[in-house]
């Protein structure tokens, strides 16, 4: 088994939905720009600014998406303050399990009965009512799962770009390039699959497919 101290940075600050939202977001938006170069007709961009163009364009989603990582940290932080407030504020048993059901009913219905997890409720809210109440602030963890996510947006090109680094003719690297961002997908698919035990070539060919759409979707709408 892994500890924490050998896991990968990336994996040590995102979860395994995290890193594959990151992943397919960034790979359908490497694929928008190398499908759009092969379809064009003009030479007037060299290969070094379609390179350019792609890490810029994940650079900065990664950016973004790295700062509402931040707030989404601290807004799940926040909830447990909230919910600490709300059982103080409350003296009927029936309430405070509902309180607590509201947060945890999702992941326990299915594996508890209604009696069990009204003893558990109960005695989770007997502890959060005597808890520390602090203020919510920006946590190491969370910056480091931002620079995780930008990681990631921009360690995702490197297929996309590799072509146009070693091969000459613009149009010709641009197919190559969708070639490689295609298969990059289905491994990610693949991956996906052996984490929540499905077929993995269907999940591969899933995610191509899932792709696809999404880049079609986008030019048709102008992006």
């Amino acid at each position: 088994m892994r500890t924490p101290s050998t896991r990968s940075f990336v994996a040590r600050y995102l979860d395994p939905s995290e890193r594959l939202d990151e992943l397919l977001f960034a790979l359908i938006m490497v694929l928008s720009i190398t499908l759009g170069v092969g379809l064009a007709t003009d030479k007037d961009s060299s290969a070094s600014q379609v390179v350019w163009a792609i890490v810029g364009c994940n650079l900065a989603w990664g950016l973004i998406d790295g700062c509402m990582h931040i707030v989404t940290r601290m807004f799940d932080r926040g909830s447990r303050a909230r919910l600490v407030q709300a059982l103080r504020s409350s003296s009927d048993e029936d309430e405070q399990v509902a309180t607590v059901g509201s947060a945890l009913d999702g992941l326990l219905s299915a594996l508890t009965s209604a009696d069990e997890r009204r003893q558990l409720y109960l005695k989770i809210a007997k502890r959060l009512r005597g808890a520390d109440v602090q203020r919510t602030r920006v946590a190491a963890e969370d910056v480091y799962g931002a620079l995780a996510i930008v990681w990631l947006m921009v360690l995702a090109t490197l297929p996309a770009i590799v072509p146009f680094l070693v091969i000459g003719d613009r149009f010709v690297a641009a197919r190559a390039s969708n070639g490689l961002v295609l298969l990059t997908l289905f491994a990610v698919g693949c991956a996906v699959a052996r984490s929540i035990h499905a077929n993995p070539w269907s999940m591969g060919l899933s995610t191509v497919v899932f792709g696809l759409t999404m880049v079609i979707i986008v030019v048709l709408l102008g992006g």
